[in-house]
């Protein structure tokens, strides 16, 4: 029996509530459904799997509108799905992967790659600054762990 049917004999039934999620991971973009219960509804989401770009000197990235592009796809399949079955969301969850830089601009436009979090070429400066500085206050202040030799 699929998560969204009851286990009524009077068959399927659609979720009263149902939430919208959307996970930005560090290798695809998927969304899901899922019920008032936290149960995944079958049927429902999109998976876009993409490749990050590597550098030479330790540089994993990935373009951030091309990102931002995959994330609306991603919703805008389940969205479809959730249409043509008429259902609504009742909520939407994000989830990203973390410790990764973007450099914005005033106006909010991307002035960098998103900076994966496998990019190695600051590894050098956090150590440096390791040295330099007690981390712990960092640490305590930001979640940023600075690199110790």
């Amino acid at each position: 029996m699929r998560a969204h049917e009851n286990s009524s004999l009077a068959g399927p039934s659609k979720p009263e509530m149902c939430v919208v999620t959307l996970d930005v991971g560090t290798s695809s973009v998927r969304t899901l459904l899922f019920d008032e219960r936290g149960r995944e509804v079958g049927d429902f989401g999109a998976h876009i799997p993409y490749e990050v770009q590597t550098t030479a000197d330790g540089g994993v990235e990935i373009d951030a509108d091309e990102l931002a592009g995959l994330a609306v796809q991603a919703l805008s399949e389940v969205h479809a799905q959730m249409k043509a079955a008429r259902l609504r969301p009742s909520a939407v969850a994000f989830s990203a992967f973390w410790h990764n830089v973007l450099g914005v601009s005033a106006d909010g436009r991307p002035t960098t790659p998103v900076l994966h979090p496998f990019d190695t070429r600051s590894s050098g400066a956090a150590r440096a600054l390791a040295q330099r500085i007690d981390p712990r206050p960092v640490v305590a202040r930001s979640g940023c762990v600075l690199l110790a030799d």
